[in-house]
Formats: C-alpha cells, sequence, structure tokens
C-alpha cells in the first residue's frame, strides 16, 4: 500500500484483508456476511472466536430487492474454513512475535503469505493423519480410518474472552484455561 502504514487504520487493514489477503470480490459470501453484521474494523476480525463460525451467514443482496421475506443463508463450510484457517495463522504469527501484530505489520500480510501457510497447514495434517492411521493397524486387523484427534482433546481458543477449550472425542467442552 501506498499510504504510510504508520497511519493504518482499523478499517483500512480490515479492507487489506479482504481485498489482498482474502482476494474475495465484492458481493462475495464471506464479505456480505461482515457488512450485514456490522464487521468493519480489524478487531471485529481477529475477534471472531473459531467456534462461531457456524453462526456465520448472510441474506443475499437479490433476495433483499425482490423478497418481502429475505432468506438468510449460511457461510459454506469452504468459507467458514477460508476464515478456521486465517484465525489459526493470525494465532501462529501472534505465537511467533510473542505479542499482537500491529497494525503496519498486518497490511504487509499478502494472499501469498495466507497461502502458503494454508498448504503447511494442511500438508502437517495430512502427515498426521497418514502415521495416525498406519500406527493403528495391527497385524490381520484391517485399518479402519480414524480421525486425527480420535481419543485425544482438541483445544479451541476463543479471543473474545481469552479462555482456551478442550474438546474430547465424546464432544464435552471443558473450560482449561482463561486469563
Amino acid at each position: 500500500m501506498s499510504a504510510s502504514t504508520g497511519q493504518m487504520t482499523s478499517s483500512t487493514v480490515f479492507s487489506h484483508f479482504l481485498d489482498n489477503v482474502f482476494s474475495i470480490p465484492q458481493g462475495h459470501p464471506i464479505r456480505l456476511s461482515f457488512a450485514q453484521q456490522g464487521y468493519d474494523t480489524v478487531e471485529d476480525l481477529l475477534g471472531i472466536c473459531e467456534n462461531e463460525l457456524g453462526t456465520f451467514g448472510y441474506v443475499p443482496p437479490t433476495s433483499l430487492d425482490t423478497n418481502d421475506n429475505p432468506q438468510w443463508t449460511p457461510l459454506l463450510m469452504a468459507h467458514r474454513q477460508i476464515l478456521r484457517h486465517f484465525l489459526r495463522w493470525q494465532a501462529s504469527l501472534e505465537r511467533k512475535k510473542g505479542s499482537s501484530l500491529d497494525n503496519s505489520e498486518l497490511v504487509e500480510l499478502t494472499s501469498s503469505d495466507f497461502a502458503f501457510y494454508k498448504r503447511s497447514a494442511l500438508g502437517q495434517v495430512s502427515s498426521v493423519l497418514t502415521t495416525a492411521t498406519s500406527s493403528l493397524s495391527a497385524p490381520g486387523i484391517p485399518n479402519k480410518p480414524r480421525s486425527v484427534f480420535y481419543g485425544q482433546k482438541k483445544p479451541v481458543y476463543c479471543k473474545e474472552d481469552a479462555t482456551t477449550l478442550s474438546v474430547n472425542n465424546t464432544n464435552a467442552i471443558t473450560k482449561i484455561s482463561g486469563m
């Protein structure tokens, strides 16, 4: 961006993510969902909890113009996955730095950076899955596919209230830490 990064507003950084990191066009369901829910700053974006993603949706613009009863549409799984990867990427960057990224650092991030993170994250999951499924098989017993997390607890971090939750394989949720 040509503007001085020292003067980046939260709204400018939010727009940077939509335009240059997610690279999504106007009218995209993610943009519509954010606009209709009042998300317009980077704090709004970074404050999303991963477990909230299932509640994201939008009313298509054609529905607003032609229908007295507009139909709310949930975001597709693929769109929620983009946001999920983004939230995990941001958490990873913050862990590496040791603190939150400021606006000048956030505006330097690109779609290539995000794509690289997604490829490496997916590569880690697929290699863990291969290792986990091969270690589950025993001679003479057919190998049943199982989740990577079978029998393990999966942490879910919520920035909104700085709480880490643990979800075990029975989908019971327990609070394991808070700040």
